[in-house]
């Protein structure tokens, strides 16, 4: 299974109201998503290459095998940074657009308000 050679990824933080961009190269990976394809093996396992993205600009990307006949431990699923904390550019665009959905967010008390 080849692994991808790069991520971009766009996203808008309700924290700061802010657009955030950022590219980041995935450099080396391909003999460890091998090797973990060996220790890992399907179908066993279901391999993910995970994304984050906190509210302040910063990215995170790692791999996750996890184990499908584990049921509900998780104990025996596996993780591997593979990107620990990158920053993205701020990018443009309107905060105007999520500002229902924003508000919204506010009022129900999953976020402060970052007015």
């Amino acid at each position: 299974m080849p692994a991808p050679s790069s991520v971009q990824a766009r996203w808008f933080s309700y924290r700061t109201q802010t657009f955030y961009e950022i590219e980041l190269e995935l450099t080396d990976i391909d003999s460890l998503v091998h090797q973990w394809y060996r220790e890992y093996p399907p179908p066993d396992y279901r391999h993910v290459l995970v994304t984050g993205f906190s509210g302040e600009g910063e990215a995170f990307v790692w791999w996750w095998a996890r184990c499908r006949a584990c049921g509900s431990d998780r104990s025996r699923d596996f993780h591997a940074p593979i990107v620990e904390s990158a920053y993205g550019e701020v990018a443009e665009g309107d905060p105007a657009t999520f500002r229902s959905q924003t508000q919204r967010r506010v009022d129900e008390g999953i976020i402060p308000s970052p007015w």
